[in-house]
């Protein structure tokens, strides 16, 4: 026979802590941001073609919200990743201790990058 294990959520969370406090407005400030989150393209702004390659950049892209794997897909140093996020060309979540990247920053970054070698 097996043995139930009992998990308490308030010890996963750090119950009564700063840490606890933090995550709290940070999942605040992404369930806020999602919850509003529209992905709107105006008929006439573009066809059905670039309305896809949009959609599918959004879902490839997803999976680089986070710093280390941003910076290690573009190859570049993350010190640079992070100093993006302090100066504000990097719209993120956090919460003071993790970072979380916006999908349309990661675009942004990519596209401005292709620009530059061009």
């Amino acid at each position: 026979m097996k043995k139930k294990i009992k998990f308490h959520r308030e010890k996963i969370i750090h119950r009564n802590t700063q840490e606890r406090e933090r995550y709290i407005t940070f999942f605040n400030q992404k369930c806020d941001y999602y919850f509003n989150f529209e992905f709107y393209i105006p008929i006439g702004y573009c066809n059905l073609g670039e309305y896809l390659f949009l959609k599918k950049a959004v879902r490839e892209l997803s999976p680089l919200v986070r710093p280390e794997k941003l910076a290690e897909y573009l190859k570049v140093d993350i010190e640079l990743i992070f100093e993006g996020i302090k100066e504000g060309l990097l719209p993120c979540f956090t919460d003071g201790r993790l970072y979380s990247i916006k999908t349309i920053g990661i675009m942004f970054v990519i596209f401005f990058i292709i620009m530059l070698i061009r």
